[in-house]
This record gives structure tokens, sequence and C-alpha cells, in this order.
């Protein structure tokens, strides 16, 4: 099961007995311009979100609630403009909410539940993300409509990639500040375009980390438990991970490879001794590989007579749309396949789970570098043949 299968069918659900001062939780709301708005509560339990409550603003938006949360809850508030307010409550929380009925999101404020106030954390540096992907999007429209333009796809993949990176850097980061808060639990699964920032074979370390302190500190928690399972199934998937890294690695030898080009003849990827190699896992299928071929073709173009080689390894099952690929895209160097998907032994014996995947392989065999992608590779080869 996948964590973020776990999330949305536990969520935050009774988390653990006795986290927190006793006495449950007060909850003042002001929502200006409101008078007689009818709020629907909704929680996250086991079966889903459920309705729990409605409050009702007086006529100066005013409205309250009190309730116990020996367990952590998670709580929206749906305002008349189909807003939401997420709030992570715990007992002792005396919280109070302010914000403006028709713009919610850019006035909202709330303090005293520490929990919150990390979700509201996350949630503004992911808003800051959305903002700088809506200017991105504008200049592609504008860069698009002005004629073909080669080199727009891989810049829009390239700002995307940056995106995306520099909120792994700041999910991780606010992992390892809080990872015994249970707000660490939806960082674990936060998401942006409908993607996981984290994943479980490159974050691993916080995922056993969380679950570690959140099993000592909310240890009859469901959600915990769950966590705890997710990371005892998938533990010895990522310590056979770790084993292929071990064998190719940065400073590992390439393992051998031989494999039928389009002539059915075998190609080894030891008989390019001598030279840098590039071993390029691709298909004709994958897009993302498509559009990073350009890349590799000005690369190789460029080095091909200064002892640069590419080993094109391809995934695809159907000949003809690999052929078909190769003669499109202009890759005019080695290419073999057993023709086999994923079932691919050469893929395996790499480790590669998602294309394209490639490995920089020196003259005496060597792994030196991988997934050199955009303009890397271009930039890793002046190094070298400078």
């Amino acid at each position: 099961m996948r964590l973020r299968d776990i999330m949305i069918i536990t969520a935050l659900a009774t988390l653990a007995a006795g986290c927190g001062p006793k006495g449950g939780f007060t909850l003042e709301g002001q929502l200006n311009g409101s008078s007689g708005d009818s709020l629907v509560l909704e929680e996250m339990t086991a079966d889903g979100w459920q309705a729990v409550h409605t409050l009702v603003t007086d006529k100066e938006g005013r409205f309250n609630l009190e309730d116990t949360a020996s367990n952590p809850r998670l709580l929206l508030i749906q305002t008349p403009g189909k807003e939401y307010i997420t709030l992570l409550l715990m007992d002792g929380d005396d919280v109070n909410l302010t914000a403006d009925r028709d713009n919610v999101r850019s006035t909202i404020s709330v303090t005293g539940s520490q929990q919150t106030q990390l979700l509201k954390e996350l949630d503004s540096e992911t808003s800051l993300a959305m903002q700088q992907l809506d200017s991105i999007g504008r200049i592609y429209e504008e860069q698009e409509a002005k004629g073909d333009n080669p080199l727009l796809e891989q810049w829009i993949t390239d700002e995307v990639g940056r995106i995306m990176d520099e909120q792994r850097t700041f999910v991780r980061s606010f992992i390892e500040r809080h990872s015994s808060e249970p707000a660490s639990l939806l960082a674990l699964s936060h998401q942006l375009l409908q993607q996981p920032i984290l994943d479980a074979n490159n974050d691993f370390d916080l995922y056993e980390r969380v679950d570690k302190e959140l099993t000592a500190r909310f240890p009859t928690s469901l959600l915990v438990k769950n966590l705890h399972e997710f990371v005892e199934t998938i533990k010895p998937q990522i310590e056979a991970a770790r084993k292929i890294e071990e064998m190719v690695g940065n400073g590992k030898p390439a393992p051998e490879i031989s494999l039928p080009n389009p002539e059915g003849q075998e190609v080894t990827l030891s008989s390019f001794r001598g030279k840098y190699v590039l071993l390029d896992f691709w298909a004709g299928w994958c897009a993302p590989c498509r559009r990073e071929n350009p890349n590799i073709v000005k690369a190789y173009n460029q080095f091909k007579n200064k002892g640069f080689e590419i080993y094109g390894v391809s995934l695809d099952r159907d000949r003809q749309e690999w052929l078909d690929a190769i003669k499109a895209d202009k890759l005019a160097w080695i290419h073999v396949s057993d023709l086999q998907f994923w079932n691919s032994p050469a893929a395996k014996q790499y480790g590669v789970q998602s294309i394209p995947a490639n490995f920089l392989i020196d003259p005496n065999g060597i792994i030196i570098d991988r997934n050199l992608r955009g303009g890397a590779l271009e930039a890793r080869l002046q190094e070298i043949f400078q």
C-alpha cells in the first residue's frame, strides 16, 4: 500500500490518546462581511470527509466552537464562497480565526494552533510555487503563439523541474524541523501539480524518521500504525534499491550489457572501452525521452569525434515504433533492444525504474555520472574534453 493511499483512507483519524494538554479546544472565529451564514465543518475520518457541524455566524460574522481533540483532528470549514479553511487541532488549542468572507485565502489569520500554523507554512510555500508555475505558463503560451520554438518544450520542462526540486528541498527541511509533529504526516504526502513532492525511494530517510518519532509519541494512532506498516513493507524494496546503487553508483564498474541492434547483431557495452560512453535508457513511446533527444543529439554531434559514443538501450516492445523514433529524432548512434519493455534485464540490472535515464561511463568502464539532462550532458562533456 502506498502512503498516499493511506493518507486518503485514514488521514489524521485516531492519531493517539493523550497527545497534549487535556480539556479540549476552543475556536473563536470572525468572518468579516458575514451575517447569518452557515459554515459547514467537515472532518477527515477513517471513512473520508464527514460533515460534523454547522457553524452559523452572527450579525457581526462571529462564530465559535468548543470540542475535544485528545487525538489531533483535521477539520475543514467550508465558507459560503466555497473556500476552505484548514485546521489541525489538538486539545489545549485556543484558536482565534479571522478572514474576509469574500476573500478568505488572502486574508485568513489563525493563531493558537501550532499544527495549523505548520500546515499554513506548507500551504504558503505551495502557493508561491503555483504563482511561479502560472507565470511560466503565461510565458510559454506567449512564446508558443509566436511560432515554432524547438527549445520551448525543454525550457518549460526545465523550469517545472526546478520548481519541483525547490519544493522538495523545502518539504524535506520542513519535515526535518518538525518530524515529531502530526503536520509532518501531511507533509509526507504533499503534492504540486497533482504529483507527490516526496517519494519513498528517494526520501526514505524521512519516512523512517517520522515513523520512529511519531510511533514513540503516538503509539495507539491508527495513522501512525499505518505509516509504520508502510515503512516496514517498503523497507525491503529500498534495501534492494540500495544494493543496486552499490552496483551502479558513481565510481562503480558498469555492468556488461549485450543486446541486438536493429540488424539483429549483438553489440556489447564493453566494446566501446577507450571512449566516454553515455548509456542511455529510453523508448519511442516515452514522451519525456523524445523531448530530451534533441539535447543528446546536440551533445553527440559536438563530441562524437573527440572520443564520445552513445549506447542507447530501448525499452520498446514494438520494433517498428522503436525504429521510427530513431529515424524521426535523427539518433545516429548505437541502438540496441530486446523489446522486452520494462522486463528488460538490462534495465533491471541498472535499477532503471523510469526513463529517460542515463549513465556516463569513462574509457575504463567506470560510471562517473548519471541522469545528465537538458544542458547538463553538454556541460559535463565540455569539462571532460576541454
